[in-house]
């Protein structure tokens, strides 16, 4: 081994030695690079959950905008409980339990304009304000009897349902102030009709994690500083000098990335031998996470009670 053990480049070095390919030849670096680098940011924090990539994830939260994005390639899950300007706020995963508490129901015009004989533009107004993001739909009947549908696109402008189809228009989610220009001609008299969710704004009490979004009721009024356990992916080994998260994984990153050489290759016997062995290095690994974590018992929905300590979601609905 050369310089330090922790190395991406004492890692190729090992995998060589495991797998019995000590020439590039045999087995190049690059290849060995892209199995190292496949089970360290895919495999590794996947299968194990440990204390050392576990952090705090924060972002900020914007007025009038509910439903928020996250790097996918930077964290593989994140976990309740999370807080709101330090207030813990209710946390689901279930949509049926979220909309149950607070129902996404569709305010109905069925005249916002009439149609002049013309595609547009057609000026509207709503009239329940402000306007949620991306649960407009503004509607008209060509005389064809199937309805032309303009949607918005969640910065403003209206689009056509149909992807690329033609047709423009835009709207104020604030005061609901918006024009239309439709695909076809509206006939002279025929409604111009429109759906959307208007909300009262203010301060985040759940979260619904969905479709990797974070979305919150009530819809935020102003920005907020969202908090939450987050579990992340370590960082690709590109330099011969780069080294993991922990130094200790070298060998167990090793002995991972061999078993894929192993299986690449379908050489099940040798996947077999080494299989006991990439167990052991795993046990090392987590055991550093169990000694972190053996003090404290793990928490259930009693712990509070046992305890006798102050549980903030059991008076979340008093505090203002």
């Amino acid at each position: 081994m050369v310089g330090t053990a922790s190395t991406l480049l004492n890692i190729r070095l090992l995998v060589r030695q495991l797998t019995g390919n000590p020439s590039p030849f045999q087995l190049s670096d690059s290849d060995i690079d892209f199995y190292v680098n496949t089970f360290f940011t895919q495999a590794l924090p996947a299968e194990l959950k440990t204390f050392s990539l576990r952090v705090n994830y924060e972002f900020w939260t914007q007025p009038n905008v509910d439903t928020y994005s996250y790097d996918k390639t930077a964290f593989t899950n994140f976990e309740n409980p999370i807080y709101v300007d330090g207030y813990q706020i209710i946390w689901t995963q279930w949509e049926q339990e979220f909309y149950g508490y607070y129902p996404k129901l569709d305010t109905i015009d069925n005249f916002l304009s009439a149609g002049n004989g013309t595609t547009g533009p057609y000026s509207f107004s709503l009239n329940s304000t402000p306007v949620l993001q991306n649960t407009v739909n503004i509607f008209a009947d060509p005389g064809s009897g199937t309805n032309m549908v303009m949607i918005d696109d969640g910065n403003g402008n209206l689009i056509n349902s149909i992807t690329g189809g033609a047709g423009s228009g835009t709207i104020d989610y604030l005061t609901g102030a918006g024009t239309v220009t439709f695909p076809s001609a509206v006939p002279s008299g025929s409604n111009i009709s429109g759906t959307w969710y208007s909300y009262v704004a203010g301060r985040p009490l759940m979260c619904l994690f969905f479709d990797d979004q974070f979305i919150f009721r009530p819809v935020p009024n102003r920005v907020y500083r969202v908090s939450v356990v987050a579990n992340q992916n370590p960082t690709q080994l590109i330099a011969n000098g780069d080294s993991p998260t922990i130094n200790q994984w070298w060998r167990y990153i090793a002995f991972g990335a061999s078993l894929y050489v192993f299986q690449q290759r379908r050489d099940i016997e040798q996947y077999n031998q080494f299989y006991p062995l990439f167990l052991k290095e795993q046990n090392l690994v987590i055991y550093r996470t169990l000694q972190q974590q053996k003090d404290q018992r793990t928490r259930t929905i009693y712990t509070d009670q046992l305890n006798g300590s102050y549980n903030y979601l059991n008076n979340w609905y008093t505090n203002p």
